[in-house]
């Protein structure tokens, strides 16, 4: 009999036996506490569950900061100002592409989501109803005057806007010292090009971004906390085995409950047992036992934002599957097809299913990507040819007027480390571009 086979079976043994001491410890005590609750107490984790991706400050024509909001500070200060706004607004209308682009010629502050955000996931975060902001779907920037023009503004793709009526002024307390920040100055494409594009996206002449090497969080004092955050207190009646691969496997009451955690850091979830339980729950109160959640599992410095979210149904019950996304220093990190790498479903008022990837940074590689010339039309210089194949364009100018959005990005390697990235959004198709090197990552 092979050694892999001897091993197999003594987990298997092992993992029978626990379950039996399970069943019997389970008949003498009552055990409490699980991933999530029905209701969360504590909803002050919501504010920080979304956040812009950047934040531009625009003060006039060839003036604009942009600010990687490294622990969320500044977007706490435009948060409460953004709430009061919609939460008094008189009246929604739609406005058109020049009306929108001749308001950024003032002063103000715009707030960049890429990719775009679900407006029911802002309105969560700000505290306020359902349907606040009107039935559209995704909020791609928002606009607030930061001068005599009460509404605010909003960008849903390239072709949509909305004027957010307000009796007030939308002033942010501290909008005044930002710009004195030590952050470098962005200018439109259509300022660095004005012969070949009137394009409104901010591009700098540098990039500069360290990439990072990673560790799994999976030291022992990592597995207890995640374990504990997913399974409470009914932990210390499960049944514990290492997998053949180094994994942990932790099972409660006869594998209704079970999780994973991988030598790679990644954590897989799977509680059955809550489809027996039907619960009324509300759409924040799933938002932020999701944010609560992955704000345990996670270290204590780190930043985790909600992106995305979709309803399931599972017979009468209606649960919602988040999607959420690391912040490093303030720049998202995903995959390379541009996927977050964490999923909360939530459904009967309690977590189902979860999965992610935990690691953390532990060596600072310095990048530089800057040569005398624009950081990003040598990228696109370099990968001229390949862009053209993945998304057609007939010409210099018209690549330039397809360009949707650039931001800084973390991708993970296939050694799960962090590499710095500029992310374009060029027509449909979204690319990833190393800082060290300018090359394309397929």
């Amino acid at each position: 009999m092979n050694k892999g086979l001897i091993q197999n079976i003594v987990i298997v043994v092992l993992l029978a036996t626990s379950l039996l001491l399970i069943s019997i410890r389970f008949e003498l005590f009552v055990a409490s506490g699980s991933a999530g609750a029905v209701t969360s107490e504590n909803k002050t984790a919501l504010r920080y569950s979304v956040m812009p991706g950047s934040i531009t400050l625009r003060l006039g024509p060839e003036n604009a900061v942009k600010i990687v909001d490294k622990s969320g500070f500044y977007y706490m200060e435009i948060s409460r100002v953004l709430e009061e706004s919609i939460g008094s607004r008189t009246e929604t209308l739609p406005i058109t592409a020049s009306d929108y682009r001749t308001k950024k010629e003032s002063k103000g502050i715009q707030l960049n989501f890429d990719p775009a955000i679900d407006h029911r996931l802002l309105y969560g975060s700000l505290f306020l109803e359902d349907g606040s902001l009107g039935s559209f779907d995704k909020i791609k920037e928002i606009w607030i005057p930061q001068g005599y023009d009460t509404s605010i503004y909003l960008a849903v793709d390239e072709a949509t806007y909305y004027e957010i009526k307000n009796p007030k002024l939308n002033t942010v307390s501290g909008f005044g010292n930002f710009d004195a920040l030590n952050n470098k100055k962005y200018y439109s494409i259509s300022e660095r090009f004005p012969n070949l594009t009137d394009n409104d996206v901010l591009i700098s002449d540098e990039a500069r971004l360290p990439s990072f090497v990673t560790q799994a969080m999976v030291e022992e004092e990592d597995i207890e906390r995640i374990l504990r955050a997913l399974l409470g207190s009914k932990y210390d009646f499960s049944g514990r085995v290492s997998d053949i691969d180094g994994s942990t496997v932790v099972s409660y009451d006869y594998g209704r409950e079970i999780v994973k955690i991988t030598p790679e850091g990644k954590v897989f979830y799977y509680n059955k047992s809550v489809g027996l339980q039907r619960q009324r729950m509300s759409f924040t109160d799933a938002m932020s036992i999701a944010t609560e959640l992955v704000s345990e599992i996670g270290s204590e410095q780190e930043i985790y934002v909600i992106e995305g979210v979709e309803e399931v149904q599972d017979g009468d019950s209606l649960g919602y599957r988040f999607s959420f996304s690391k912040r490093i220093d303030g720049v998202r990190v995903s995959l390379k097809t541009d996927e977050p790498v964490i999923r909360v479903l939530v459904m009967n008022g309690r977590v189902t299913a979860f999965e992610g990837l935990f690691r953390k940074a532990v060596v600072e590689v310095d990048n530089n990507l800057s040569f005398g010339e624009n950081a990003v039309l040598l990228i696109l210089e370099k990968n001229y040819d390949y862009i053209q194949e993945r998304e057609p364009f007939g010409g210099t100018s018209e690549l330039l007027d397809n360009i949707r959005s650039v931001e800084y990005a973390y991708i993970y390697s296939p050694e799960y480390n962090y590499i710095a990235s500029y992310r374009m959004v060029i027509g449909d198709t979204t690319f990833f571009f190393k800082i060290e090197d300018a090359e394309v990552i397929t």
